[in-house]
């Protein structure tokens, strides 16, 4: 598979572009828009400058276990919704960020996403 192409000793994360897709299953756009790169490698330093860095949606990123043994489990109290968020933000700080530019999934846009992402990215596939 890609993700596992992409993966190296060193990698805490791998991130991928997704389909936005509807209902239907209809690719509607892409996700990230190819015209954001994804920021790759030792994100650590753009991280704690701005607070963040170009990366996707949970659908689109698999971690090392590791990673995922360290920083789970995720506070359920304060991150009901963003789970995403949470370990898009700590997991580089185990480790590199390898990014695939070609969508390896979907994100599947309905009336049941309960996210404020999911609603703009509704907006944004119209």
């Amino acid at each position: 598979s890609r993700i596992v192409d992409a993966w190296d000793p060193a990698t805490a994360q791998v991130q991928s572009r997704l389909h936005i897709v509807d209902e239907a299953q209809r690719v509607k756009d892409v996700f990230p828009p190819p015209e954001l790169p994804f920021d790759d490698g030792d994100v650590v330093p753009k991280l704690l400058h701005k607070g963040r860095y170009q990366t996707t949606v949970t659908s689109g990123l698999a971690f090392e276990r590791s990673t995922l043994d360290t920083i789970m489990p995720i506070p359920e109290a304060d991150f009901r919704q963003g789970a995403d968020g949470y370990l898009a933000t700590l997991a580089p700080l185990y480790g590199q960020v390898q990014s695939i530019e070609e969508c390896v999934g979907a994100y599947r846009i309905h009336g049941a996403n309960h996210s404020v992402f999911g609603e703009k990215l509704a907006e944004r596939a119209r």
